[in-house]
């Protein structure tokens, strides 16, 4: 069974069969998706968007369901601090997947974290490209190349604290987050930092 035909395969009287998805999904290179295991949606929505779109196959990629609604182009700059030398790489996402930290305002937004996302990030740790350079330090800048038709976002509630060597504990961020009715990402389109 291939994950598009038990998705497609539904109609209102006969919803999809979240097994026969799931299994399509972990028979077709996701292995980790079989049995009855609890799983990340995120990771299982992902993985079933990629393996719809590898089901369609090249020859129909401008038919594929999941890369016309789900997927999105992304530039992410990194510039030397020290010499100025600019790294780019081109990332396709099906997700923007927004970090809620400790602490965050009881009441935070989409676009407010979508913000935090975009905003050039100074004095990251990484060291220059250029072989005459020996700078240490960055800036991290995002920008996106296209817009999807449908924008999945996933909010990153997890916190790790290291407690001792042999000890991380594991926290959840019960922030409420506000949605709003319309959401625009027209400033992030090539801004590039």
């Amino acid at each position: 069974v291939r994950a598009v035909d038990a998705f497609f395969a539904s109609t209102v009287d006969s919803p999809p069969s979240v097994v026969a998805i799931k299994g399509a999904v972990a028979m077709g290179g996701y292995p980790e998706f079989e049995g009855f295991e609890q799983h990340d949606c995120m990771e299982f929505l992902t993985a079933t968007l990629a393996r719809i779109e590898c089901e369609m196959g090249a020859e129909n990629a401008h038919a594929c369901p999941s890369r016309l609604n789900f997927s999105w182009r992304s530039e992410h700059r990194l510039t030397c601090e020290s010499c100025g030398d600019v790294s780019t790489h081109d990332e396709e996402q099906c997700a923007l997947s927004l970090a809620l930290r400790v602490p965050d305002e009881h009441n935070v937004s989409i676009a407010e974290l979508a913000e935090r996302y975009f905003t050039p990030e100074r004095g990251l740790s990484r060291r220059c490209e250029r072989e005459s350079c020996r700078g240490e330090m960055c800036t991290s800048a995002r920008s996106l190349k296209t817009l999807p038709r449908v924008l999945l976002v996933h909010l990153k509630r997890f916190t790790t604290e290291i407690v001792r060597d042999d000890v991380v504990r594991v926290g959840k961020i019960r922030t409420s987050v506000r949605v709003p009715g319309t959401l625009t990402f027209d400033a992030y389109v090539g801004a590039g930092g």
